[in-house]
C-alpha cells in the first residue's frame, strides 16, 4: 500500500467538503497534528535504538523526562502552572538532557497540549527547541516537528517563516502526505501575494493527485487565481 492509499481514510469526502461551505474551513483541521501518530512512535522508537547513549546514561536521562512529565507537565495540564513557566523549565530539561532522545515525544506532546490551549507563543518556541535539537538527526522527526511548526507560524501571522519550513521539509527524503504539504505551500504563497508560486503548488496536486477529494481544493484556489 502506498502512501497515497495508506491516507485515504483520513481525507475529507466531497460530501464533507460541501458541507463546510468553504475551503478555508476544510483546510483549517490541520491534519498532520493528528495523523500518522504511530508511524511517528515507531520512528522516534527506532531512532532510540540506535542512540549513542550507554544504556546506564540511557536510563539516567530517561528517569529525569519521566520525572519532569510526572512534576511540571501534570502542572501545565492541571493547570498549576502557566505556559511560560514550563517552557522555562523545559530549557532547563533540555539544558541537562542535551539531544536525549527520550525527549522528543514530550517536546512533541507538550507542544500539541499548548496548541490546543492556544498558547502559540509557547508552543512555537517549544517546537524551535525541537528543530533545532532533533530535526536533523532523524527525518521522521523533522517531519513531524516541522509541519507543528508551520501551523503554528501560520496561526501567528508568520506566513514567510512557515513557507520556509515547508519549503525546507519538501526537499526532505521523507514524502508524508506530499499532497497537503503542497497545498500549504500554495495557500501559503497566496497569502503572501506570490500568484506563480502559490499556482505552480496547487497545479502540482492536481496534475499528481488528481483521485483525492483534496485536489478540489487545490482546482478551487487556480479558479480564483486566474479570475484575479
Amino acid at each position: 500500500m502506498n502512501d497515497v492509499d495508506g491516507q485515504k481514510n483520513n481525507l475529507v469526502t466531497g460530501d464533507q467538503l460541501a458541507k463546510t461551505g468553504t475551503v478555508e474551513g476544510v483546510m483549517k483541521y490541520k491534519i498532520p497534528l493528528i495523523s500518522l501518530v504511530v508511524v511517528s512512535l515507531m520512528a522516534v522508537a527506532s531512532w532510540a535504538v540506535y542512540t549513542s547513549y550507554s544504556e546506564k546514561e540511557n536510563n539516567r536521562l530517561g528517569r529525569i523526562v519521566y520525572e519532569f512529565k510526572s512534576d511540571y507537565f501534570k502542572k501545565l495540564q492541571e493547570d498549576k502552572m502557566s505556559a511560560g513557566e514550563f517552557v522555562g523549565q523545559f530549557k532547563k530539561l533540555v539544558g541537562e538532557t542535551g539531544k536525549f532522545t527520550g525527549l522528543v515525544s514530550l517536546n512533541i506532546g507538550a507542544s500539541d497540549y499548548l496548541i490546543k490551549k492556544n498558547h502559540l507563543d509557547e508552543a512555537k518556541e517549544l517546537l524551535e527547541i525541537g528543530s533545532e535539537k532533533f530535526s536533523s538527526d532523524n527525518p521522521y522527526v523533522n517531519w513531524f516537528i516541522s509541519t507543528r511548526l508551520a501551523t503554528v507560524y501560520e496561526d501567528l501571522k508568520q506566513e514567510k517563516k512557515a513557507i520556509e519550513v515547508l519549503e525546507k521539509l519538501n526537499s526532505s527524503s521523507v514524502k508524508l502526505m506530499e499532497w497537503k504539504l503542497y497545498l500549504d505551500l500554495g495557500r501559503l504563497y497566496l497569502k503572501t501575494g506570490n500568484k506563480d508560486k502559490a499556482r505552480s503548488n496547487f497545479k502540482y496536486v492536481v496534475d499528481n493527485y488528481s483521485e483525492l477529494d483534496f485536489s478540489k481544493i487545490a482546482r478551487i484556489y487556480l479558479g480564483r487565481i486566474d479570475k484575479r
